[in-house]
């Protein structure tokens, strides 16, 4: 079903762009810090301006999809600091084959 659009385009689940962007260094650092606690939503939640709930959710869920964090092996269960090493060689890969990624404040270029 995808033309070469994006689910923006189509009106699907993520039919808008974020409104605030955190930088993968500065998540990385939050889950780094702690370590030794079981990390959760509110681990990421100094990172974010807006009173959302969703936003630091949202973004445990994709360090979980990255595995930047993993299951902790404990009968009260929670995530646990993962290897980020994996996640920075793929996004290195991805800008050295010239891949166009979306930072703050910047549009997708229009297709010709």
């Amino acid at each position: 079903m995808n033309r070469g659009g994006t689910l923006a385009d189509i009106g699907g689940f993520m039919h808008q762009r974020p409104k605030e962007c955190v930088a993968l260094d500065a998540i990385i650092t939050a889950i780094q810090t702690q370590s030794y606690h079981t990390i959760t939503g509110k681990t990421l939640r100094t990172l974010f301006r807006g009173k959302s709930a969703n936003n630091p959710g949202f973004a445990l869920a994709a360090a979980r999809g990255l595995s930047l964090i993993v299951a902790r092996q404990v009968p009260d269960g929670g995530y646990q600091d993962g290897n980020a090493q994996p996640c920075r060689e793929a996004i290195a890969a991805l800008i050295a084959a010239g891949t166009f990624i979306l930072g703050p404040g910047h549009q997708r270029p229009e297709p010709r």
